[in-house]
């Protein structure tokens, strides 16, 4: 009885109680992830024993070049044949391996929060002193900044600081890293600064667009390398220079989760007050403290990172000075965020192992309310739709089925330290899932054996034994689950929207699962939206075929025919990967108002498209629906060419209060 009547509220309030499922994380983890950690202020200034030997200071960071990648002899072989001429740090960056969060961590040493994810291309300085701001303070320095809008998002604004940015956009692979190399030749032939970061984007863009295992990954390396090998040849022998990346890449060409892969880079150190062929193990945070160090300026209290003491070519006297320098900053540091003294009284040696060194986002209360809120999800979802569920026993094999695919899907999400990529392929099978079954018609009739041998073999339960046999054959457990979902998102749809796999027999799913496999795929974080594609297409492919052997009319044939070729376009050509030009971005291109030639044509495509129009629709060229219609596209076709924010804002109200029109007077 009570069971019943929690069914009919929950199916009346359902939308409500969905609000208030999300709200509870929304108002208990949120403010956490979106808050910013306080820092503690002050210096600790340098021992007036230690003396730099150093003329200068170089930090070259490559974009998106990992351990694997800068350590392989036919990658970056100029680098790696001049090995004994370095130090080499076995580097390990925070979390959050993002190109501005990497270089914030390794330029500031103030640890990233999760906010700094979302604000990876607008990220700020986070306030406070780090060995550059100094630098730039200190009149014996001149400091030059020579790279992407990352170093300037930080430090553009900073007095003192000469920051040039030669990024051209992420489809320049070459012209920004040719013009930084002109700027550094320059800086070292005219001896202008003695402090200088210099950043080369092109690894990073070119291994998003074709992965780290391409030809022209390599290339780019290989370019890259030859203009370091250069820089350091021209370069003063007296300078400290660290060259490392800031991140890794996968072999897809992907990064900025917690991927190991992702997160191992190196740094080869060489100097005068650096020994050679010697190596440390140390996080990314701890070459700011290195910095600070090779540039002589004070240590901030904010920076929470360790001088790799065992490449430093001091006396061990001076290297127990720099080590106690280092921390008493850190224990200061400690003290300000624990409010625990102990570490100070109660550790008069030195003791590292007592302070926290890796950044750490992990928050008991969130992972208990994310359970709550899975778990009340489920047991709702469950009640809900008891009443569509078929027997007994199948309901419990559903029920079971349904709670290990969100187990799954949670736990992807958990463990993106362990792999990125699986829940994208989750993501993306869910969005076929979804579409699919909005797209196709399920019945209740029979079907014969061989086809419902079929639909087994593309239903969802498939999955698991799919990815056993591919990981067989790869041995690799990422790799088979992506390989394994893309074989999934095709032939799924399919088998669902042209052989009418809905229709089953042994194999049938009741309505109440197909409810909870929907939810769960709805709730599911990692959405890949771009894959709903598919099933579109297969479906408009279809439509196109039934409609010319029932010989429908023409207009009806011409607008399918023009709705399946540019889905199939919006599919398959929007990724470099796949076919090595991105064509939208192209055709965007080409609308841009960069000359009048280039206005004409765009304004004679839109004339084009509004006759085609009236002749599908009204089945004849109608001059009044074509004015009409020409004349809006016009007007917005011109906040291109006045590129004015407040001619946007207005067009932008004018285009929502025509929705909001619309949908008064149709409702």
């Amino acid at each position: 009885m009570y069971l019943q009547k929690l069914t009919l509220l929950l199916r009346k309030w359902h939308i409500l109680v969905i609000i208030l499922l999300i709200a509870i994380p929304a108002s208990l983890i949120a403010p956490d992830v979106y808050s910013t950690s306080d820092q503690p202020e002050g210096v600790i200034l340098k021992p007036a024993d230690i003396n730099v030997d150093g003329d200068g200071f170089l930090l070259i960071i490559l974009d998106g070049v990992g351990t694997d990648s800068m350590l392989d002899s036919e990658m970056m072989p100029l680098l790696n044949s001049d090995k004994n001429r370095y130090s080499i740090l076995n580097v390990r960056t925070g979390p959050l391996t993002l190109s501005a969060t990497c270089i914030k961590e390794l330029m500031t040493g103030v640890p990233n929060d999760p906010i700094d994810g979302l604000n990876n291309f607008n990220l700020g300085h986070p306030g406070g002193q780090d060995p550059w701001l100094m630098a730039a303070n200190d009149e014996t320095h001149d400091v030059a900044m020579i790279g992407s809008y990352v170093m300037g998002n930080m430090y553009s604004e900073v007095i003192g600081i000469e920051f040039t940015d030669t990024f051209k956009g992420h489809s320049d692979y070459y012209e920004g890293d040719q013009e930084s190399f002109e700027l550094m030749s320059d800086i070292i032939d005219s001896n202008s600064h003695n402090i200088v970061s210099l950043h080369f984007s092109g690894p990073d863009k070119v291994g998003h667009t074709w992965g780290i295992e391409s030809e022209e990954y390599k290339d780019k390396l290989l370019d890259i390398d030859i203009k370091v090998n250069e820089i350091m040849n021209n370069i003063d022998s007296n300078w400290n220079v660290i060259i490392t990346a800031d991140h890794g890449m996968t072999a897809t060409g992907t990064h900025g989760s917690a991927e190991e892969k992702t997160r191992e880079v190196t740094a080869f150190v060489t100097g005068p007050d650096i020994i050679t062929s010697a190596s440390q193990n140390i996080v990314q945070r701890d070459l700011a403290a290195l910095t600070t160090l090779l540039t002589e300026q004070p240590f901030p209290l904010q920076l929470h990172g360790r001088i790799p003491i065992d490449i430093l070519d001091y006396n061990e006297s001076d290297k127990t000075l720099i080590e106690e320098w280092n921390w008493e900053a850190a224990t200061q540091r400690q003290l300000f965020f624990s409010g625990d003294e102990d570490i100070i009284t109660d550790r008069p040696e030195i003791d590292w192992d007592s302070i926290e060194q890796d950044t750490n986002f992990e928050d008991k209360s969130s992972i208990y309310w994310t359970l709550f809120v899975w778990s009340a999800l489920i047991t709702l979802a469950i009640i809900a739709f008891k009443d569509q569920f078929k027997s007994p026993k199948q309901t419990i094999l559903e029920v079971i089925s349904f709670v290990a695919f969100i187990v799954v899907l949670a736990y992807s999400q958990y463990r993106l330290d362990f792999s990125a990529m699986i829940p994208r392929a989750l993501g993306a099978a869910c969005a076929v899932y979804l579409a699919t079954n909005a797209l196709s018609s399920r019945t209740n009739e029979e079907s014969n054996s061989k086809r419902s041998m079929i639909n087994l073999i593309t239903s969802p339960l498939i999955m698991p034994y799919l990815f056993m046999f591919l990981f067989v054959l790869t041995g690799d457990i990422s790799r088979s689950v992506v390989i394994g979902m893309l074989i999934w998102v095709v032939i799924y749809p399919i088998n669902m929207l042209i052989l009418d796999g809905n229709v089953q027999s042994k194999y049938q799913f009741s309505n109440g699962f197909f409810w909870l496999m929907a939810l769960a795929c709805v709730s599911f974080s990692g959405n890949r939206v771009w894959f709903l594609l598919i099933p579109l297409v297969i479906l408009i492919g279809k439509l196109v075929v039934e409609n010319f052997s029932k010989q429908t009319t023409k207009p009806d044939r011409i607008a399918l025919l023009l709705l399946l070729f540019f889905t199939v376009i919006s599919l398959l050509f929007v990724n470099s990967r796949i076919t090595g030009f991105h064509i939208m971005s192209k055709m965007l291109t080409l609308g841009w108002s960069s000359s009048i030639l280039i206005v004409i044509g765009s304004v004679l495509i839109l004339l084009s498209a509004c006759i085609i129009a009236s002749k599908l629709i009204r089945n004849e060229i109608n001059y009044h629906s074509i004015a009409w219609s020409y004349g809006c596209l016009l007007i917005v076709y011109l906040a291109q060419i006045i590129e004015s924010t407040n001619y946007d804002r207005v067009l932008l109200s004018l285009i929502f209060s025509s929705y909001i029109f619309c949908a008064w007077q149709y409702l």
